[in-house]
């Protein structure tokens, strides 16, 4: 089966770029307006003035600014083309040049640490040009400060840059997580609706072959191993889908004993960190439903069902509360031996089904038990049900009722004046008289 990627260009280092084309105008705006406030600073407080720096600062920020404009013009033209290295040598120059600058003045040191730290949200996607841009202007002034202002060293300048080098690495690694993620959901997305098609017509042609083909047994089984192969892709690729869309997903490594659990915060009230302990599923789960999970995996895993589905509740983590999950799945890749080893699967959750469930089943019961003659009809005025102390009213069978006009089931000389009411107020209340058979008048409140 042939399988075409969402966009020609739509590939993982194409988004990153889009993302680090958006952001960078944000840090050489800041970059500039830093320069122009050590201006101010200078003229106003400061007798040496450095206008050279700050003017080689200024230029160099109007050229980053401008190289961005011109990159997310070129990037609609060629999307392959890539402005990397040369952001790259803008930010070294721009990162010296502050660096350089932070070494007069505690004030511009304090300056360039904020534009470190900008740096390191603007260019989280891309690790060089966010190391470019940090550790000249953070490290060059180290050794003017541990001869000049030692204090200041201590106490501002290297708390800052060890704060900003962790920030710097966390927001580059959730950054890269979020860029992956949303380019796998696209991807992911697309496959399913272009491939649909093509699977069906594949399954198609390959039923069409093994009915032409009863003569050949050999070959008629491995079509069928290549359509059911291409039926479990289909499957696991539907899983993964879901899960993009909301729904939770699980994953089963039968002989690494390890669980895999989507969503934990949306249906178990925990965030699974990494490097956290695997969350354990028993530890949740009610005692009275664990048998009900052990059942049902055991029954699948032995080739008793072919997919495993068990309803089960769980008290979340965080708020004690307890709420009702539905897990399915299914064997997704087999040892040499026909045993599984992974078991792949969805989870939503259904407590407010169960709820919905157990609501309408008391409104079925107060309805069936209700001692007075209730009944409902549809727009035609036809009965569409009836409760059993109705039936005993009228001494006839709830099949004989159901289907037939109101008028002809209760017949009376009211039925004129009754749907007058209907008509004109929406409803009617009274007395009916009407005949029941052979047997007398009754009346109905």
């Amino acid at each position: 089966m042939k399988i075409q990627m969402y966009s020609e260009f739509e590939t993982l280092r194409h988004r990153r770029l889009q993302y680090l084309l958006k952001n960078a105008p944000y840090y050489w705006l800041t970059s500039l307006g830093l320069s122009i406030l050590c201006a101010i600073y200078e003229l106003n407080f400061k007798e040496t003035l450095h206008l050279g720096s700050i003017a080689v600062l200024v230029c160099v920020s109007i050229a980053g600014y401008l190289s961005t404009v011109f990159s997310q013009v070129q990037a609609r033209k060629d999307p392959l083309w890539s402005p990397v290295l040369w952001f790259l040598a803008i930010l070294l120059c721009n990162s010296m040049v502050w660096g350089l600058f932070a070494r007069h003045e505690p004030f511009f040191n304090s300056l360039a640490l904020v534009l470190a730290a900008v740096a390191s949200m603007a260019f989280y996607s891309h690790c060089r040009l966010s190391a470019a841009a940090i550790i000249p202007a953070t490290l060059i002034p180290i050794p003017f400060l541990y001869f000049s202002n030692l204090e200041f060293l201590w106490q501002l300048h290297l708390p800052a840059i060890i704060l900003i080098y962790i920030a710097s690495k966390q927001r580059h690694s959730m950054g890269l997580a979020n860029v992956r993620s949303d380019f796998e959901a696209s991807r992911l997305n697309h496959m399913m609706t272009t491939t649909q098609t093509d699977l069906q017509k594949t399954i198609q042609q390959k039923n069409h072959e093994l009915q032409e083909a009863n003569a050949r047994l050999s070959t008629e089984v491995d079509l069928r191993k290549d359509v059911n192969q291409a039926l479990i892709n289909s499957e696991e690729q539907l899983s993964l889908a879901i899960a993009t869309a909301g729904i939770g997903f699980w994953d089963w490594d039968i002989p690494a004993r390890k669980v895999y659990h989507s969503d934990t915060e949306r249906f178990f009230g925990f965030q699974q960190l990494p490097g956290q302990e695997p969350l354990d599923l028993f530890d949740i789960v009610l005692e009275d439903d664990i048998l009900v999970i052990r059942k049902a995996m055991l029954d699948h895993l032995r080739g008793r069902t072919d997919y495993y589905t068990a309803r089960y509740r769980v008290k979340t983590i965080r708020n004690q509360d307890i709420k009702w999950i539905e897990d399915t799945g299914k064997i997704s890749e087999r040892d040499d031996l026909g045993r599984g080893v992974r078991l792949l699967g969805t989870r939503r959750d259904i407590t407010l089904d169960m709820q919905q469930q157990e609501e309408l089943s008391l409104a079925a019961s107060l309805f069936n038990t209700n001692p007075d003659g209730v009944f409902i009809l549809d727009a035609q005025q036809n009965f569409r049900t009836c409760n059993r102390a109705f039936c005993d009213i009228l001494q006839r069978q709830k099949g004989e009722l159901l289907g037939e006009p109101l008028f002809k089931v209760l017949r009376t000389e009211q039925h004129a004046r009754i749907e007058l009411g209907v008509a004109n107020n929406g409803r009617w209340n009274g007395d009916i008289v009407a005949a029941r058979g052979k047997m007398s008048v009754y009346l109905f409140p």
